[in-house]
């Protein structure tokens, strides 16, 4: 990977809003386009979040909206990952996209979904990676960072870089300290960077979001943090050399223990 400037936003979304959505995230990503690579948002920032009856707030991936935040991508010369939920013919999905520099856009549909989530919604069956100029990016969503597993098959598929975007009511307190459990064990377990963010405030259908930021080297280092109660970018320079260092094996501190995993016996 090259050295990368990722930003991290932090924002609320209204459930059925997405005009207006798309124009926070538009301020948002307006603020860093001149200094970062990527910004990521929360999961269903452009649609808003909402699961108890969730189908008039779907969005297909034809759009106006979508096409609007491909625009942007171009626009700004700024790779945007952000989330919607989506219908797609009978189904309905929570979707990741990442819409690239040239404006292509390329879908994640989430693969765990969480309790309430498993009544309304359709878990999606793939595990991308998505190849940039900059590098690898796979994207997860809220409880899915639970799952270990998802990022070692990120890792085997190249992955440098994992971003979590979440939708979670937990206050700032029990965010960072469920997140310090066990997002430095993805990044340090798999040599990678960790960034992840949550949405904020109220969706304006009952749920008020506990927001937070943080970004973690691939030695499970947090390197970057924001738990304040407004919309909120935070940007940090991922330096590819941290990543380029394990495996050369100089000494135990640069071991990438993930190269010599024993898959013949686990």
């Amino acid at each position: 990977m090259k050295d990368i400037v990722l930003s991290l936003a932090q924002m609320r979304s209204v459930a059925g809003d997405v005009r207006g959505n798309f124009e926070r995230m538009r301020l948002l990503a307006e603020s860093v386009r001149h200094c970062s690579d990527i910004i990521c948002f929360p999961e269903a920032c452009l649609t808003g979040y909402e699961t108890n009856d969730p189908e008039p707030f779907c969005i297909s991936t034809g759009d106006a909206c979508i096409s609007d935040v491909s625009g942007l991508s171009k626009e700004y010369g700024l790779n945007i990952v952000f989330g919607f939920m989506e219908k797609h013919g009978s189904d309905l999905h929570i979707s990741q996209a990442l819409s690239d520099r040239s404006g292509e856009i390329r879908i994640y549909r989430k693969t765990h979904l969480g309790r309430k989530e498993r009544k309304k919604f359709i878990p999606g069956n793939s595990v991308p990676v998505f190849e940039l100029p900059e590098g690898r990016v796979g994207v997860q969503l809220c409880w899915e960072s639970h799952f270990p597993d998802i990022s070692t098959k990120m890792r085997k598929e190249g992955a440098e870089l994992i971003l979590i975007s979440y939708a979670s009511p937990l206050p700032p307190i029990r965010r960072r300290d469920t997140w310090m459990r066990h997002l430095p064990a993805r990044a340090y377990d798999n040599g990678i960077f960790i960034g992840a963010v949550n949405a904020i405030g109220d969706n304006g259908a009952g749920v008020v979001f506990g927001g937070g930021i943080m970004a973690f080297d691939p030695k499970g280092s947090n390197i970057a943090e924001h738990f304040g109660r407004e919309d909120h970018v935070v940007t940090v320079k991922l330096r590819s050399a941290l990543i380029d260092r394990l495996g050369t094996d100089e000494d135990m501190g640069n071991t990438d223990y993930f190269l010599y995993r024993r898959e013949d016996l686990y």
